[in-house]
């Protein structure tokens, strides 16, 4: 994941607005958890995900 950022490919799927720099380098134990959640991701389906996780498009308005 951190090559993936150096080399600039994260930054071209965010906004503009959205900060390039100023973030904490995630640790090892971090990056072992993203990487278990990315392998799991394609053995998952959203009706897996119980709803109060999902949240709705009106929520998220909400907490913004």
């Amino acid at each position: 994941m951190q090559a993936l950022i150096d080399a600039g490919a994260f930054w071209r799927l965010a906004p503009e607005w959205v900060p390039r720099d100023g973030y904490a380098t995630p640790s090892l134990a971090v990056l072992r958890e993203l990487e278990a959640g990315l392998r799991r991701l394609p053995q998952v389906s959203v009706s897996d995900v119980p709803a109060e996780s999902r949240g709705t498009a009106e929520q998220t308005k909400e907490d913004e």
